[in-house]
């Protein structure tokens, strides 16, 4: 982030600081000397890597266990959120997603929180048909049984309740992100590019050819403090990119290395719905929690437009060669001591 952000000056407290997302924003809010609370179940090297900030150890659920750090004027950037892992079972989907979204934000609003900056997914949005979506698209369930989006879905829709009671929220949507990451804090794309560029197999599901928007954690976390300073309450902005296949991506990425693929491979999805679904079944996981889902969701295009936020909070997007050739040289020195063993293997 070379260009300086506008900074409200106002404390922060931040949920989800350990992941991969709230460990850059943490970054980018330490730049502008903001005083900062993260809320963390596990402090998994936090206070060393983040010198300064206060970290307070509690569930995000247990609301209570924190609330008493929230203060008149404070942003509470809510990060924390279940992902879309295969095994996680609803009613664990619901209760970060939607309750414990929900009851931060009444707590923020009865301590006089200035900014309620809630975290969300371009994904709420549904799946592309055509033209790509954005924020104007009503919300309507998934084209497929899915526990992760049918929870972010009624989260938002709970948070626009909010909006209308008066609370000042503004909602992110990020696509899906990408950028440098550590191996014990992954990202899911940074982790595909690690395997690309030390196997150097190009392996896709179908032939890879279905669309989805990517967005660089830099452009992410920009958009994210610019919303602070100048979104509106009330109002959400999609924060994405480029529109990349899987196939696209895995050309791009060993290209920024100057690398080329030793073997491209398409996976017939058939063949690979046969074993999630019988994975699914030994495993005793609920339908739309699953390997099933996984794969519906690897499927599905998901293209989104970010025209709001360019022009309503000045969001940039970094040219895709860039962003990922940064990715690529801040990944460099963690595949070198894979690279040596696999020589010395050889």
């Amino acid at each position: 982030m070379a260009e300086a952000l506008p900074s409200t000056g106002a404390p922060v407290l931040v949920t989800g600081a350990t992941g991969f997302l709230g460990r850059h924003l943490l970054r980018a809010l330490l730049r502008q000397n903001r005083r900062v609370v993260a809320v963390v179940r596990d402090e998994a090297g936090l206070s060393a890597a983040f010198p300064g900030i206060e970290i307070i150890r509690s569930d995000v659920r247990d609301v209570a266990g924190y609330c008493s750090r929230l203060e008149p004027g404070m942003t509470v950037f809510h990060l924390a959120g279940t992902r879309a892992l295969p095994g996680t079972r609803r009613e664990e989907f619901r209760r970060v997603n939607v309750d414990a979204t929900l009851a931060l934000a009444r707590a923020a609003a009865q301590a006089g929180a200035g900014r309620f900056m809630h975290i969300s997914t371009a994904l709420v949005y549904g799946c592309a048909s055509g033209a790509p979506a954005d924020e104007t698209v009503p919300l309507r369930a998934p084209a497929f049984p899915s526990g992760y989006l049918e929870s972010r879905l009624e989260g938002l829709r709970q948070v626009r309740n909010l909006v209308v009671q008066g609370l000042p929220v503004v909602t992110l949507c990020p696509t899906i992100v990408f950028g440098p990451d550590t191996p014990d804090h992954p990202n899911r794309l940074a982790r595909q590019m690690r395997r690309l560029l030390r196997r150097r197999l190009d392996v896709v599901i179908g032939g890879g050819a279905q669309r989805r928007t990517v967005a660089f954690v830099d452009d992410v976390v920009r958009g994210m403090i610019l919303a602070e300073a100048r979104g509106a309450p009330g109002e959400e902005y999609i924060l994405g990119g480029h529109d990349v296949s899987p196939r696209e991506f895995n050309c791009l990425v060993p290209a920024a290395a100057r690398a080329t693929p030793r073997l491209r491979l398409s996976v017939p999805a058939w063949a690979v719905r046969i074993v999630a679904r019988g994975a699914d079944r030994c495993r005793g996981f609920e339908r739309g929690c699953g390997y099933e889902t996984a794969l519906d969701m690897y499927s599905q295009e998901w293209c989104y437009r970010s025209s709001k936020a360019v022009s309503g909070i000045g969001y940039g997007v970094t040219p895709i060669g860039q962003a990922l050739a940064e990715t690529v040289r801040a990944l460099a020195p963690q595949q070198a001591p894979v690279a040596e063993s696999e020589a010395r293997a050889g």
